[in-house]
């Protein structure tokens, strides 16, 4: 048997070590929500539902876990596919938008943004880790300490 589980990790190890790291579109928070970045970058956790960090390049103000990678965004704005009559997902009392595209196919990948905060961020869920609880939660309790709520859903 030993063979056979040898040649099955090669394959993993080989994805994982030519990943390098994970390609982000910047955002351009300036003022508060630059200073609330910081922070909220800083009091993210090293590890994110069981994922460990992973080196991220294209923006000082986005963190990802694991691969495929989870990768928050901070100092986003509304999101362009919002819609009004889906309103939000509540997690914690933390507000989190996610586009009916993402609830209607249960195996794609979950782009969700928090909203009703003075900065929002966005979160990218691979399907395979749906459902993105444990990214709801987690950094919806940093929200919470660095930010301020500022409104509901819209």
């Amino acid at each position: 048997h030993m063979p056979r589980r040898t040649y099955l990790i090669l394959p993993v190890v080989a994805l994982v070590s030519a990943c390098g790291s994970v390609e982000v579109k910047a955002t351009s928070p300036t003022g508060e929500q630059l200073r609330e970045c910081k922070a909220i970058i800083k009091a993210l956790p090293k590890k994110l539902g069981g994922k460990s960090r992973v080196s991220v390049s294209g923006s000082p103000y986005a963190l990802a876990w694991g691969a495929p990678p989870v990768v928050l965004r901070c100092g986003v704005g509304r999101p362009s596919n919002f819609d009004e009559a889906l309103g939000c997902q509540s997690a914690n009392g933390m507000l989190w938008f996610v586009p009916s595209s993402a609830i209607d196919d249960q195996d794609s990948d979950v782009v969700m943004t928090s909203m009703g905060r003075s900065t929002n961020v966005e979160v990218t869920v691979p399907g395979q880790d749906r459902p993105p609880v444990d990214e709801m939660v987690a950094v919806g309790d940093v929200l919470e300490q660095t930010t301020t709520k500022v409104g509901d859903c819209a």
